[in-house]
């Protein structure tokens, strides 16, 4: 019924052309949520790698703490002695420390990691034993990490990513998680939903901002000029306005980005493609995305996919990934994070 609910409110908003004005969504808040999501490492964060984040002019991170399950599975495995330190409880707990310090402010995700990489949002269960069995599991695995994210004042927590058919098919067991982790964490919360799924996500109301994974397909061609970026991105801007005003809640692209590759734009979400180089679409790209977006009232800003630990290799050679890190698009996201509203 929430879910009707939300529709209906979302027709007469785009009838109605503002039965709520975008100052009233956001006024709250005036400066953008410049952040970029920062893969886990077998090392732990440090200065150097904080001081090339600040260089794009971010105020934000996100640490990605995963916990991994096998197919079939029910329980899931987490600060375990074989995963990178970069994702432990104590490891997380010296890296927000560090954040802060440095002067960045931090949103604490928690991932789950299929076997082979399997999506999120296919994940099903056939019984209600183990559905009970995999909750609690998974509960466990939140509230450690919220209970950090508390002790180290994180100043946002992400309770769940792409889990569409666990969303759909469990709706009252993420309410209850939701006042769970309220009991023990004070800050901001929020949830990742997929760019395909976030109309269909029945706990808004709960959050205090709408998480969306903002790998829209924008184009249908590769090499598209700034027109056609943009002219893709007005109807989709359009429809999360409108389901901003009608919740009352800001958009959060909790990732948003794209590869360095021909074709960027008509399927951002797919990682694992071989393709033709190119810095300039993944530039093109971001200018479309941020002139669409960044200085909407509707909109509270985002977190960058990807950026990785000096020491890894994706950081430092041209490559076809998500990472902007010494590539010509890298500017591009400088130019818009220095600016304020």
């Amino acid at each position: 019924m929430k879910i009707l609910g939300y529709v209906i409110i979302l027709f007469l908003c785009v009838i109605i052309d503002g039965c709520l004005t975008n100052a009233e969504v956001n006024s709250k808040s005036k400066t953008k949520i410049n952040g970029v999501s920062y893969a886990a490492s077998k090392v732990l964060i440090d200065s150097v790698d904080l001081t090339s984040i600040k260089n794009t002019a971010a105020g934000w991170i996100a640490l990605m703490p995963y916990a991994f399950i096998k197919e079939g599975e029910t329980e899931l495995s987490y600060n375990a002695s074989w995963q990178w330190k970069g994702e432990s409880l104590e490891g997380i707990k010296q890296e927000i420390s560090m954040c802060h310090q440095q002067g960045l402010k931090v949103m604490l995700k928690p991932h789950v990691w299929i076997t082979h990489g399997e999506y999120t949002g296919d994940f099903k269960l056939t019984s209600e034993e183990d559905w009970i069995k995999f909750e609690n599991s998974y509960t466990k695995y939140i509230l450690d990490f919220a209970a950090i994210a508390e002790t180290q004042k994180a100043e946002m927590f992400c309770i769940g990513t792409e889990w569409r058919l666990f969303v759909k098919e469990r709706p009252t067991y993420w309410n209850k998680l939701i006042v769970d982790i309220r009991k023990v964490y004070t800050g901001k919360l929020t949830y990742a939903s997929n760019w395909d799924e976030y109309t269909e996500t029945p706990f808004w109301n709960e959050l205090d901002y709408i998480g969306v994974n903002a790998y829209f397909p924008i184009t249908d061609k590769a090499n598209p000029t700034i027109e056609k970026v943009l002219q893709g991105w007005r109807p989709i801007s359009k429809q999360l306005e409108s389901f901003s005003l009608a919740l009352e809640k800001p958009i959060l692209f909790t990732e948003y980005g794209y590869r360095s590759i021909e074709g960027t734009t008509i399927t951002p979400w797919v990682s694992d493609t071989k393709a033709i180089i190119s810095m300039n679409e993944q530039s093109l790209a971001l200018e479309g995305l941020f002139i669409s977006n960044w200085k909407e009232n509707w909109f509270a800003g985002g977190f960058l996919w990807k950026w990785f630990n000096k020491d890894i290799k994706w950081s430092t050679r041209k490559n076809s990934g998500f990472t902007p890190q010494n590539k010509p698009a890298q500017l591009v996201v400088k130019k818009y994070y220095k600016i304020e509203d």
